[in-house]
């Protein structure tokens, strides 16, 4: 479905690949929402289009070079980036360097595992080879009123006295999503 050097929007992921794309969502809301949710001080949205599925292969060489991911927050410029690996990245694959200051930092990220970072932090794919697939859930505190994020394919986490649900939400109409069978 993705070839090596590809990227697509999650959102289109999810409809090609239900049965990937709605543990993935459900993974985000029960391991990653609540840290948006507390940095923002209030309930997130994930923006579908927003968040991207890439494949690095070993033989690629045209990385994402140094930038921010503010484009995709318009607006009041709040929102988070959650970079999640499915491969050990960092050491043998790629993995995301971040800008601090003057120095260049490279975190090693086991698969599986994410970083946070804001809209403003600078940031590049990591130039060693190595085959890497990773998601980028990209989210904006729920009473941001930028239209583009108010009518893009969003979800939603509602925390309930057990756990969690997963509200899919698109012009105005609202689906709740069940939980995929273990």
């Amino acid at each position: 479905m993705l070839q090596p050097g590809g990227k697509m929007s999650f959102a289109r992921f999810c409809h090609a690949r239900r049965d990937v794309g709605i543990p993935l969502i459900f993974g985000y809301a029960q391991a990653l929402a609540h840290h948006a949710e507390t940095l923002f001080g209030e309930p997130a949205i994930m923006g579908l289009p927003a968040g991207t599925l890439r494949y690095h292969g070993s033989e690629q060489a045209d990385f994402a070079p140094w930038h921010t991911d503010a484009w995709f927050f318009r607006g009041d410029g709040r929102g988070l980036t959650f970079w999640v690996t499915f491969d050990d990245a960092g050491e043998t694959a790629p993995g995301v360097e971040f800008q601090v200051g003057d120095r260049t930092v490279s975190p090693r990220v086991p698969a599986g595992h994410a970083l946070m970072f804001g809209p403003h932090v600078r940031h590049r794919t990591q130039t060693i080879h190595g085959d890497r697939i990773s998601v980028e859930f990209r989210c904006v505190p729920a009473s941001m009123r930028v239209a583009e994020w108010q009518n893009m394919l969003q979800a939603r986490v509602d925390r309930t006295g057990d756990g969690c649900r997963v509200a899919i939400s698109a012009q105005g109409r609202t689906q709740y999503l069940d939980p995929p069978e273990a």
